[in-house]
């Protein structure tokens, strides 16, 4: 997806974000913390880094795969924790 400058594309190991003339960087799907939504639009929260998404311009797909590793990852450091 192609927004503005700030090109976002996912696969097996993460997502990349791609800001022109920056070069591309990938938040680990095992390192996503956080999303929250607000009038901006969406905001996600890795350990080693953050993007924002407009609402609208939100793959679904993208969506859940970033909720569901988040979901995952909580777990995860929960049972580390113990």
């Amino acid at each position: 997806s192609s927004i503005g400058r700030l090109k976002i594309s996912w696969d097996e190991e993460g997502i990349t974000l791609a800001s022109f003339p920056k070069k591309p960087r990938l938040l680990l799907w095992q390192d996503l913390e956080k999303i929250s939504l607000d009038h901006l639009g969406y905001h996600v929260q890795a350990v080693s880094g953050q993007f924002k998404i407009r609402k609208n311009v939100m793959p679904a797909d993208l969506l859940g795969r970033i909720k569901e590793s988040i979901r995952l990852n909580t777990k995860v450091r929960a049972d580390a924790d113990l």
